[in-house]
């Protein structure tokens, strides 16, 4: 992954509720799925993806029961034609496997890949499924110890948002950038922030490894102040917590909606965010992919429109039992299983930023899954002087598509670490949310564009766009080209 690496004390799990939370069960398990929880003590667990042959292709009739009214709208205008795809993993297949073994436990389901991935407290021999006609195959992917947070202590901070703390346009306009000028200015920014853009009513999710005190922190106050955060969830440990955990996502988000008056601005403070954990700090295995894909997909069915990612996946833990690490020959974007969820998502009309990765000083030295994805941005770091950063990983795909597509400030990045304090942090898991923010705020102007359209405009009028290479991709954006070639296009 691109995150940092962090080990935190475990305390005690804090308890949340409310409809947001019902929604994402509702909408990721449905009602009828069961569900068990392991013993606590249990140290070693198995997770398998269990693979089925058909769905009911006669829900297609009916997608207000698993699509949004604003995904259904967002699909009607881009001219995205529902599919097969889109119908859910049927519940009665996912019912009789968990039915089989009392110890089962239901990780998550994919429409997308028609599996379910459930968890064991050991070892299933095959034969559990011969004579199961609705199984077309089934694969061990994990065996390890239980994802857990990685939580620490709490910081003393006020966490009841007050009416004042609503953030408005004009406390925005008439604040300075502070620690954030440099970044903001790099790609013009400003242009954007001028024309009263700030990402209103743009949803945005973030995937990530631990959003630490986000609902305590000062600078995200006005987030919870105005109802903006709209679904939190840990997909890696299945609980409906994810501000304990590592503060690598807090960095992420304050480049994207951070806010202290007179010293930090991020890009899109006034758009609407869910914040999902798909990242287990404590390992590297395929587990995680799965996870990036369940997220994708419940954002999908609820019309978040467009999507940051920080993670990026190369070599995984050598105690496995299967290896499905990757070597350049798999950067074709299709094989990695995030790489495929990006690349859908992107089909769904879903803007997807990704880090491009921070192997370009390591023998490997190239773009990681799902960087690797076609339709979505991959986004490199420069420095300062916008000389590319010695760690942002190189491209291109096998495949010789441009990677990284575009670059942002990913060295001494301005960010808010995890207890409240602004910092700087090196990484294209900070160019991404840097430029995905930014991006949140011209999609504002111009919602009913495809992703398509966007990569391609904002590509064009990128400081390299006539000498594209393998370090830089198409260069450094400029969000004011960007905006008048958007309002000139056709498409």
């Amino acid at each position: 992954m691109n995150t940092t690496s962090q080990t935190k004390k475990k305390k005690k799990k804090k308890t949340r509720s409310g409809s947001s939370y019902s929604l994402l069960f509702l909408i990721l398990f449905c009602a009828v799925f069961q569900r068990r929880e392991i013993h606590a003590q249990q140290a070693i667990s198995f997770k398998y993806a269990i693979y089925f042959k058909d769905k009911n292709i006669g829900s297609l009739e009916n997608p207000m029961t698993f699509l949004s009214k604003k995904t259904l709208h967002k699909r009607k205008k881009l001219g995205i034609k529902l599919s097969i795809e889109d119908v859910p993993v049927n519940s009665s297949y996912v019912n009789q496997v968990l039915s089989l073994r009392s110890d089962f436990v239901l990780h998550g389901v994919s429409k997308w890949k028609n599996c379910a991935v459930i968890e064991s407290a050991d070892s299933i021999l095959p034969s559990l499924f011969d004579g199961l006609v609705y199984i077309d195959h089934s694969e061990l992917i994990f065996k390890g110890k239980r994802a857990k947070s990685t939580q620490s202590a709490k910081v003393n901070f006020s966490s009841t948002p007050q009416a004042k703390d609503k953030l408005k346009v004009k406390k925005l306009k008439n604040s300075p950038y502070g620690k954030t000028e440099l970044q903001v200015k790099m790609l013009n920014i400003p242009f954007l922030h001028k024309k009263k853009l700030w990402g209103q009513n743009i949803h945005v999710a973030v995937f990530d490894g631990g959003f630490q005190h986000v609902d305590t922190i000062e600078a995200f106050k006005h987030l919870f102040a105005d109802d903006r955060i709209i679904h939190v969830y840990d997909y890696a440990s299945r609980e409906s917590d994810v501000y304990e955990d590592g503060d690598h996502g807090t960095r992420v988000l304050a480049c994207m909606a951070g806010f202290i008056p007179g010293q930090y601005i991020g890009n899109a403070p006034l758009a609407k965010y869910s914040l999902f954990r798909t990242e287990d700090a404590y390992t590297e295995t395929i587990v995680e992919e799965f996870n990036w894909l369940f997220a994708a997909e419940f954002c999908d069915s609820v019309g978040v429109d467009i999507i940051n990612s920080s993670l990026g996946y190369t070599k995984f833990d050598k105690d496995q039992p299967t290896d499905f690490s990757y070597n350049y020959s798999k950067l074709n974007g299709k094989v990695g299983i995030a790489s495929f969820a990006a690349t859908m998502l992107s089909k769904k009309g879903i803007l997807v930023c990704n880090s491009a990765g921070n192997s370009g000083n390591e023998s490997w030295k190239f773009i990681g899954i799902p960087a690797d994805a076609e339709g979505i941005f991959s986004v490199g770091a420069v420095d300062k002087s916008q000389n590319k950063a010695s760690f942002s990983s190189l491209g291109p795909t096998v495949d010789n598509r441009v990677k990284p597509n575009i670059c942002a400030m990913g060295v001494n990045a301005a960010v808010i670490s995890g207890y409240g304090r602004i910092t700087s942090s090196n990484g294209t898991s900070f160019s991404s949310p840097i430029f995905c923010s930014a991006l949140t705020c011209l999609l504002q102007k111009f919602p009913h564009k495809s992703p398509e359209t966007f990569i391609e405009i904002i590509q064009s009028t990128s400081s390299n766009a006539l000498a594209p290479n393998a370090a830089l991709g198409y260069g450094i954006p400029n969000f004011e080209k960007a905006y008048e070639a958007l309002k000139k296009s056709k498409k």
